[in-house]
């Protein structure tokens, strides 16, 4: 099966996926119920999941999880209420989704999703809510047992290459 976002009159933009054994497209889950649209974008799977970034008007724009096998929808709202986190640089690493995200008590920190239970924030490199990640700037990448980002420890125009050991912690 192959997830995707598509736009239609009834539901808006929308996770759609398509099945090529039975060459049949569907609309998977309505995020942001009628015609709205939720814009579901950076889809990325973590065992038989579909993650993705999709904004509602109740959330705003978060981390979301479908199980297309229970049929079921998980918004994780890492900043509860309308204003998001606004979750960028999704990236699949042993299973586990990696992604940045704003929190209002760290700022932009770098956050794991493990497929069972609510994203954990792993990084607070600059202290308090000082973005210490680059998130807009950069993407996340991978090597080894590492994850790699750059990062700020609040200083102006300050930035380095960072990692995160995803064995040892």
């Amino acid at each position: 099966i192959i997830y995707f976002s598509a736009t239609t009159v009834a539901y808006g933009r929308e996770l759609c996926s398509y099945d090529p054994v039975k060459h049949k497209i569907s609309m998977e889950w309505d995020t942001e119920p009628g015609s709205a649209s939720s814009n579901p974008y950076a889809l990325q799977t973590v065992g038989n999941q579909v993650c993705f970034v999709a904004q509602t008007q109740a959330s705003g724009r978060e981390l979301n999880v479908y199980d297309p096998v229970k049929k079921e929808l998980n918004c994780y709202e890492i900043v509860p209420g309308a204003s998001g986190s606004n979750p960028m640089n999704l990236t699949v690493h042993n299973g586990k989704l990696y992604f940045s995200a704003q929190d209002l008590v760290y700022g932009n920190e770098l956050f794991v999703y493990n497929g069972s239970s609510a994203p954990l924030r792993l990084t607070d490199i600059a202290p308090g809510n000082a973005h210490s990640l680059q998130a807009a700037a950069c993407g996340i990448g991978n090597l080894g047992s590492r994850i790699y980002f750059a990062g700020s420890t609040g200083q102006v125009y300050e930035s380095m290459l960072c990692s995160y050991d995803t064995v040892t912690r």
